[in-house]
């Protein structure tokens, strides 16, 4: 979240601010940013990126809150590992497409989570578009030790923990869209996914998992509940408190 300051002019001045402060404290502006993976299938990850981007061009309130599409970039491990502060980490809620595996983004030399410190400067909500990246518990009986090191602050990683969409589907339209209709984050991910498996009537992917796949989410202590329109303080660094949330 960014507060911008003003240096106090006159007494008149000030007191008319608290007058109204109470009308004007959460009209605050928010940043969204996408970043597309290479390889294979990245047709697909530009139409993923730039359509759940696009949706927040307009900088859509939701609530007293302002979400304005800010970055749109190929993407490269720097931007989410040694840079994020300029880049996923700068922006509020960050959206990636492109391939992954379990715990880690597959672009260029690949980024695993563990080197991820997320939540530190801006982000409070990041989601990956890629295979297998979000583990959950039923893949492994530690899920959360790498997510350790990643939430620094961060409420919520969304994505999938098993295969996604090769093809393009209406999610970055209908997750966008519940986002903006201010349901909570989870929801709006997993139903969005679920919502593009009822239309096209459960095809099986290679792993066995319906298409589009299966949704993943961790949740920082106490976030549980959040939306673009609100949503608490930064939790404390580390995995005290997360949870784990999937679809099966």
């Amino acid at each position: 979240m960014r507060i911008q300051t003003q240096t106090k002019i006159t007494k008149w001045f000030l007191l008319l601010v608290l007058g109204f402060s109470a009308q004007f404290a959460s009209a605050f502006q928010h940043y969204v940013g996408t970043y597309v993976g290479d390889g294979a299938y990245q047709d697909v990850m530009i139409y993923n990126c730039w359509n759940f981007g696009n949706a927040f061009s307009s900088n859509p309130a939701v609530g007293g809150h302002n979400y304005r599409f800010d970055q749109y970039y190929y993407g490269a491990p720097y931007m989410f590992t040694t840079s994020n502060n300029s880049y996923a980490d700068y922006e509020d809620f960050a959206f990636y497409c492109g391939h992954g595996s379990s715990y880690n983004l597959a672009m260029g030399s690949g980024a695993n989570v563990t080197n991820m410190p997320m939540g530190d400067a801006y982000a409070e909500f990041v989601t990956f578009f890629s295979c297998q990246t979000v583990v959950s518990a039923p893949e492994s009986s530690t899920w959360w030790t790498p997510y350790c090191n990643m939430f620094k602050g961060l409420h919520m990683l969304l994505g999938f923990r098993s295969l996604a969409s090769a093809a393009q589907t209406d999610i970055p339209f209908d997750y966008a869209a519940r986002l903006k209709a201010n349901w909570t984050v989870k929801d709006a991910w997993f139903s969005s996914i679920s919502d593009e498996r009822y239309w096209i009537f459960n095809p099986s992917m290679s792993d066995g998992s319906p298409y589009p796949g299966f949704a993943s989410c961790v949740v920082g202590s106490g976030h549980y509940s959040d939306r673009l329109s609100s949503y608490g303080s930064d939790p404390a660094a580390g995995c005290g408190g997360m949870y784990n949330y999937w679809q099966y």
